[in-house]
C-alpha cells in the first residue's frame, strides 16, 4: 500500500473528539475501495468502538439507493471519509439531515446560505452537488453500529462521463475551493469533524426534532415541484419532526420516507 501523501489532523481530531466519543480513535489510510464498506464488514466481525476513518483516495465508494461513488481525482482532490459510532438507544429518523446541517454550518460560518440540503442526503452549493453522505446500519445482536460516509469535492472534478458536456453549468457537481481558493481536505475535514461528532452525540440524545428549523432554512427544495420514483408528483412543503420529506400532493399531505422513494425536482428545476 502506498505511503500517506497528505498531513492529516489526526491527533488534533483525536484531544477533540474523544470526549464526546470514549474510546473514539483515529484512522487515515492512502486508499480505499470504500471507508463506508470498510466499518461495516469490521463492525460484522465485532469492531464496534467509535471511529473517524479517512481515505486519501476511494475506489468504489457507494452512494444511497446503490449508486457508484469514486474520485478519479488526484490525492486531495476530494474529501472521503466515514465515521462509525455505536448508537443503540435513539430513533435514526432524520440523522442523514443533520449530518448535512453540520456540514453545512461548519463550512458556511457566515451564515450566507449558500450551501443548501437536498433532502434527504446531497450537500449543494448554488445548485450544484458538492458532496454526499450515506448513513448505513449494523446490527450484531442487540447492539447497533452507526456509519456515516461523508464525500466532498474539494478541487475541481473532471467532467463526468455519463454527462453530455452540452449541459448547463448547474448539472455539473461543484467543489469546496470555489468557496475557499485555499481548501485542502486536511483542512475541510478538520473544518468538519469535530462539530459533526458533536452533532451526532446530540442527535443520538435528543433526536430530529431540534434541527428541524436549522434544516428548513437550507431546504433546497422547499417549495418546488417534485417527482417521486414511483411516478407521483406534488410540491415540497418542508419536513416533518420525523425528517420525513412533506409533500403536497392532489391527494393530499404526503410524508415521504428516505427508504422509500427518491425525490428530484420537476423538469426546469436543478437537480
Amino acid at each position: 500500500m502506498p505511503a500517506l501523501t497528505l498531513q492529516w489532523p489526526a491527533e488534533t481530531l483525536w484531544h477533540s473528539i474523544e470526549p464526546t466519543w470514549p474510546g473514539f480513535s483515529v484512522e487515515v489510510l492512502p486508499q480505499l475501495d470504500s471507508t463506508n464498506s470498510t466499518l461495516m464488514e469490521r463492525a460484522r466481525d465485532g469492531y464496534l468502538q467509535p471511529i473517524l476513518l479517512v481515505a486519501e483516495q476511494q475506489k468504489a465508494g457507494r452512494g444511497r439507493m446503490g449508486k457508484q461513488w469514486h474520485s478519479t481525482q488526484p490525492v486531495g482532490g476530494s474529501l472521503t471519509f466515514s465515521l462509525g459510532l455505536p448508537m443503540e438507544d435513539c430513533d435514526l429518523s432524520g440523522l442523514s439531515l443533520v449530518v448535512g446541517c453540520s456540514l453545512a454550518h461548519s463550512l458556511d460560518p457566515q451564515h450566507r446560505h449558500e450551501l443548501r440540503l437536498k433532502w434527504p442526503n446531497d450537500l449543494w452549493y448554488r445548485q450544484r452537488k458538492l458532496g454526499g453522505i450515506l448513513v448505513e446500519v449494523c446490527m450484531l445482536g442487540r447492539q447497533r453500529f452507526v456509519v456515516v460516509g461523508v464525500g466532498l469535492n474539494i478541487s475541481q472534478p473532471p467532467p463526468l462521463p455519463e454527462l453530455d458536456p452540452a449541459l448547463p453549468a448547474p448539472m455539473q457537481p461543484a467543489w469546496m475551493q470555489e468557496l475557499d481558493p485555499s481548501a485542502t481536505a486536511p483542512a475541510v475535514l478538520g473544518q468538519i469533524a469535530q462539530p459533526l461528532a458533536l452533532a451526532l452525540r446530540q442527535f443520538s440524545q435528543y433526536g430530529f426534532a431540534p434541527w428541524v428549523s436549522r434544516f428548513q432554512v437550507r431546504d433546497a427544495l422547499a417549495g418546488q415541484d417534485v417527482w417521486l420514483s414511483d411516478g407521483s408528483q406534488g410540491r415540497a412543503v418542508g419536513v416533518s419532526a420525523s425528517g420525513a420529506l412533506q409533500v403536497q400532493t392532489a391527494y393530499g399531505l404526503r410524508d415521504v420516507l428516505s427508504d422509500e422513494v427518491s425525490v428530484r425536482p420537476m423538469p426546469g428545476h436543478v437537480d
